[in-house]
């Protein structure tokens, strides 16, 4: 049976998203653990059991673009998250691979949407943000050698681009943050889903950015603690009996289990507001509500998307109904 769509307030948001991550908690991990060892199969050189032979190179290996490639994969399977939390919304269910497979059917489609947030929300401002530290030490130079007198000014000139771009990229990713969901439920791919995205955030871009940091701090907060517990039980372990360097050894081998657990437990969580947010936003300014109930009755077709398909909330199926 299909679940009512009405507009929600942040606390009912933050509910309904824990909600739907409980009643599709396997299909939603499933996809999460793809999506991680994906990106911790990457990192894995440079970690235990290999961390020391291979850290000096860590810096050349990110300078490649090992994390906006990492950005690129999540972005790029998000829709499948979108499946879930659209098929729990109905009542139905969607498994991980029926999931992914839907996005690997339209993975052109989606790939270009990942491609063009990427390149607006992180790559743009973070070439911005070189071309801005290329004034700043030209600034320096005209200023002379750091003393008490200069020293204000040149941390202001430091600090500057550095909020600037901190500030611009969550503002363009917080305009851009339906581009996913858009491409999943309405089959709207490449600028077109993106210019989507940024009509459909508007009056809304603060709440939606609150509480997506809400939610990634509460996911850091929660990934900290249990490293912290970690590193004091192994410390006890040490110091009762004298494990040595195997503990030292077993240490980065849990540690490194702990993250990519903590990782595929907490990764599901931002599609799933993101996408409820979505649903939220159609509600309140287009009557999204009043279309799907509609359609449900029989008394509306279901509109055309892009390219001639169905736009709508994905079934169990992974069919759009």
């Amino acid at each position: 049976m299909q679940a009512a769509l009405r507009p929600m307030n942040l606390g009912e948001i933050l509910d309904k998203t824990f909600a739907v991550y409980r009643k599709g908690f396997w299909p939603f991990v499933g996809v999460a653990a793809l999506l991680t060892t994906a990106i911790y199969g990457m990192a894995l050189p440079f970690e235990w059991p290999f961390k020391y032979s291979l850290a000096r190179y860590w810096n050349f290996y990110t300078s490649l673009g090992y994390y906006d490639v990492c950005i690129l994969i999540v972005l790029a399977a998000f829709p499948a998250f979108v499946q879930v939390t659209s098929a729990s919304l109905i009542g139905g269910r969607v498994s991980a691979h029926a999931a992914l497979r839907s996005v690997c059917a339209s993975w052109r489609g989606y790939l270009s949407v990942a491609i063009l947030e990427l390149l607006g929300g992180l790559v743009i401002p973070e070439v911005l943000y070189l071309a801005s530290l290329v004034e700043v030490n030209f600034a320096l130079h005209k200023i002379g050698p750091v003393t008490a007198r200069t020293t204000p000014p040149t941390a202001l000139l430091v600090a500057i681009p550095v909020a600037v771009t901190v500030v611009l990229v969550m503002w363009i990713l917080t305009c851009l943050a339906f581009s996913e969901p858009i491409a999943a439920i309405e089959r709207v791919y490449g600028l077109r889903a993106l210019r989507r995205s940024w009509s459909l955030t508007k009056k809304r871009r603060w709440r939606i950015l609150l509480y997506c940091l809400t939610v990634a701090v509460v996911g850091w907060i929660l990934v900290a603690t249990l490293e912290l517990l970690t590193g004091l039980l192994f410390s006890s372990l040490y110091g009762s009996q004298h494990f040595g360097v195997t503990d030292t050894q077993i240490y980065a081998a849990s540690c490194f289990l702990l993250q990519f657990l903590m990782t595929v437990v907490v990764l599901p969580i931002l599609p799933i507001a993101v996408t409820l947010f979505y649903f939220d936003q159609r509600v309140r300014l287009e009557g999204y509500d009043v279309e799907r109930m509609m359609e449900a009755a029989g008394l509306l077709a279901p509109a055309a998307a892009a390219g001639g398909e169905t736009a709508g909330v994905p079934t169990p199926g992974g069919v759009d109904a």
